[in-house]
């Protein structure tokens, strides 16, 4: 749902606002760029690692619903990792 107050924006104008984004961040450093890229990579990463040792665990000891519950918790603290990566 649209905003009444404020008109769309033309396809051209957003796509011309995009790829002036995508420019600023390519003219990043390199140090900064492969920063950014570890810590996608280690985001991407986590959360699945956290649910293997978790899996691991608990497998057979507990009930289906607790596992699907302490899944759905872990899949969240890879989360919350990965954000705290980015603020420093």
């Amino acid at each position: 749902m649209q905003n009444s107050e404020e008109p769309q924006k033309p396809y051209r104008q957003i796509l011309e606002q995009e790829i002036k984004q995508a420019l600023e961040e390519l003219a990043r450093p390199a140090k900064g760029l492969f920063t950014s890229g570890l810590l996608a990579g280690i985001g991407i990463g986590i959360s699945p690692l956290l649910v293997a040792v978790l899996l691991t665990h608990v497998d057979g000891t507990r009930s289906e619903l607790v596992i699907e519950i302490l899944v759905a918790n872990f899949y969240t603290i890879g989360f919350i990792f990965v954000a705290l990566f980015l603020s420093f």
